[in-house]
Formats: C-alpha cells, structure tokens, sequence
C-alpha cells in the first residue's frame, strides 16, 4: 500500500516545513484517492496531523483521542474526527507516535472527512505492515463514523 507514484509536491513541502528536522520516512496513499499521507516517527505517543492544504494542526494520542479531545483538552478538529477515531477503533498492533501531513483533492467537507479516515486507516496499516484490502479500509471508516463520530451503536437493518 505504500505509494509508488510520486506524491503531490505540496505534500512534502508542508512537510519540511511542518516538521523541519524530518523527513517522511512512509508516504501513503490511499486505494482509488487522490488522498496522500506522509510521515515520520516522533519517539512519542502522540500523533501530530497537519494538513498541507490550509493550516490545520492538531496533536492527540490514544487517550486523548478516546476522549475526543486534543493533548491539550480541547476538542478534536472537525476535519480531525475521522483521524482520531480510525486511531482509537482500527486494531492493529501498534500505534507509535508520528508526525504526518496529509493532503488530497477531494472537496472540503464530508466527503473529505471521510477519506481523511481511509487514508489514516491505511496508513495505520502500512505502518504495521500489514496489507489491508480497500473494503477493509471502508469498513473501519464507516464503523468510525457509527462509533465515534456519530456516537452510536449500529442498528440491525430490517
């Protein structure tokens, strides 16, 4: 899963300049999206999202990320949800401290939101090691927008 196309030029400048002592050590993009991830390590729990289209910046860990607040007890990001909770819901084995920038061209908004989940999923995934098909990316997505982001069990359909 991890990216073999070139990623997007203002991927990896947001990301010298973001985290200018680094550079990305796992670039990811999403199946069937132009939705791309870059990353590095932090030697922390916490995980720290910027996004190269705007200035969005947050930092949550696991704990935190339960609770649907930031490090710094506020509110996770709107545009950070879906991240936060593919974080605490997807069940891989480990989940070290990184710094990412994300990017993509799809339209602000839900549909954004959405597959900043999916690419998180599969850079969760990537980090691993494991292969993951895209359905599964889909599937932890959706149940992150169920479970956390909606805040509610699914119903039985009838």
């Amino acid at each position: 899963m991890n990216a073999t196309n070139d990623p997007p030029i203002r991927l990896l400048t947001k990301f010298a300049q973001a985290f200018p002592a680094k550079s990305p050590q796992i670039v990811v993009q999403a199946p069937d999206r132009e939705m791309w991830a870059a990353a590095s390590f932090n030697g922390t729990a916490n995980c720290t999202v910027c996004t190269a289209d705007g200035e969005g910046r947050t930092t949550f860990n696991y704990q935190s990320a339960k609770r649907m607040q930031t490090v710094h007890r506020r509110p996770i990001p709107r545009w950070a949800r879906y991240l936060a909770g593919v974080s605490v819901l997807l069940e891989v084995p480990e989940m070290p401290g990184v710094d990412v920038v994300v990017c993509g061209d799809e339209p602000v908004g839900p549909r954004y939101d959405y597959a900043l989940g999916i690419l998180f999923a599969a850079l969760w995934y990537e980090i691993n090691m494991e292969t993951c098909d895209p359905d599964v990316l889909q599937e932890v997505t959706e149940r992150v927008r169920r479970e956390y982001i909606e805040g509610q069990p699914p119903r039985p359909v009838k």
